[in-house]
């Protein structure tokens, strides 16, 4: 496989293309290819030269022997002239080799990308690990599986490289690999509507505060969908980074510039906004980037904090797995789960969430039904692509856990219940906590199924 760039058909920041071929380097060693230093490639390139050229020697001499001495013209090698003008660099990783060189007489950089022709991901060259795992919160050992590939499935290159090299298209897709932090605005507890307005002022305030932030294209208008109480159910945003552009129902990128100067590297990263702000429910923030310094994303971090911190809002991190489609994403961060067979009594233990629990609502996402084979007896309606749509979630307004809620076509409900790992961290009061907050729930839903029950609004 191979394509080229060509820096003076993009739209791009970069001030020569060696600094877009560093650039490159670094995207590949992050994804753990090795350099390969050059003097390794050109003996590599030496023994294989010598071994092409002795057989075409043998060669030579049966086609001489058999057309009576005759021999045909010497095919040309590989020249082992090293090239001074082009610059090279090899990189490797398991069964997969890029050769990166740029050429100033073509003005251009030619990636060419080698994949071994056995290394192919197939059913046979994947492995199923089966493992207990110890549960805090359910003191108690949970069986899991995790699926390793032999060989890594095929990556687009090329759609990363034309990317990071000036691409308008900026916004990321889980394909890229980005790295990301995420975040989520808890709301105030409102006794009137006057408090929800104040609520309402100091989110617009942020807005503010962010439209101001340098901006790779020219000043973006925010477009984010304000809700309050007055409607009547919590609208749900769409879900992040699709579909891209200007549509009503996506999520707000914005392309965030990091280079203060023309000297510096460029960098930049993509600030990712739910497209509606819903007083009842959290608001999800993401801050994702690929070509970026961490210290110059910790320091926009931490700027977009201390804003939150001055407008009295309250935002906490969350960890990508809380809103993954995957319920087993993390290998040692199991979900526990609560089931209940019943939906009239499914649905009064949602209701506790919100008006018992301190639970607020977190939007609705879709899980891969590869991740409930723990529930047998379970209908789930499953899309043509796998999915359970429109999975129900919620977050503690204390931050430190979230519950799925799944309903299958009966009526059974589960509740997956997860702690924040990185709200509680190695606090030994906030796991006590969290755990705490999961058994008041197993009590309260046991008595629950227990009883005979009415809802009541």
């Amino acid at each position: 496989v191979n394509y080229s760039i060509i820096l003076d058909a993009m739209d791009s920041s970069y001030k020569s293309h060696t600094e877009l071929l560093y650039e490159m380097v670094v995207q590949r060693l992050i994804q753990d290819f090795q350099l390969i230093p050059q003097n390794v490639v050109n003996e590599s390139n030496r023994r294989g030269e010598a071994e092409r050229k002795a057989q075409l020697d043998a060669a030579n001499k049966i086609r001489s022997f058999l057309r009576n001495q005759h021999a045909f013209p010497m095919q040309p090698g590989i020249s082992l002239t090293p090239d001074t003008e082009n610059v090279h660099h090899t990189l490797s990783m398991g069964h997969t080799v890029h050769k990166l060189s740029y050429n100033p007489n073509e003005d251009k950089i030619e990636v060419v990308q080698y994949y071994a022709k056995f290394a192919q991901e197939k059913l046979s060259n994947t492995y199923t690990y089966r493992y207990m795992l110890w549960t805090p919160l359910t003191q108690n050992y949970e069986r899991l599986h995790q699926a390793f590939s032999k060989f890594s499935s095929g990556y687009l290159w090329n759609r990363l490289d034309n990317l990071i090299c000036g691409d308008s298209e900026k916004t990321l897709s889980e394909d890229t690999r980005y790295r990301r932090l995420n975040f989520a605005i808890i709301p105030d507890q409102f006794r009137d509507t006057k408090q929800e307005q104040e609520y309402v002022q100091k989110f617009c305030r942020l807005l503010d505060y962010i439209s101001k932030l340098p901006q790779e294209a020219t000043y973006m208008q925010m477009n984010i969908k304000i809700r309050s109480s007055s409607d009547a159910q919590p609208e749900e945003p769409m879900k992040a980074g699709r579909p891209r552009g200007g549509s009503a129902n996506s999520s707000r990128h914005f392309i965030l510039q990091l280079r203060k100067g023309t000297r510096e590297k460029h960098e930049w990263l993509d600030l990712v906004m739910e497209n509606i702000f819903d007083t009842r429910r959290s608001y999800r923030i993401g801050i994702n980037w690929l070509v970026a310094n961490a210290s110059k994303v910790e320091a926009q971090t931490q700027l977009l904090l201390r804003r939150c911190s001055q407008y009295g809002i309250t935002i906490v991190s969350v960890p990508q797995y809380t809103s993954s489609n995957e319920i087993y994403l993390h290998p040692f961060i199991v979900p526990s789960m609560i089931t209940v067979r019943e939906r009239v009594k499914g649905s009064a233990i949602e209701l506790a969430l919100l008006n018992q629990f301190q639970f607020i609502h977190d939007g609705k996402r879709s899980v891969n039904s590869n991740g409930i084979e723990s529930l047998p007896d379970f209908d789930f309606p499953i899309d043509r692509t796998g999915k359970v749509k429109n999975v129900r979630h919620y977050i503690h307004r204390t931050g430190i856990a979230f519950i799925r809620v799944m309903e299958d076509k009966k009526g059974y409900m589960a509740f997956f219940f997860v702690y924040n790992r990185l709200q509680v961290g190695h606090d030994d009061d906030s796991k006590l906590r969290a755990r705490n907050i999961f058994n008041d729930l197993k009590t309260y839903a046991t008595k629950v199924i227990a009883e005979s029950i009415v809802i009541t609004e």
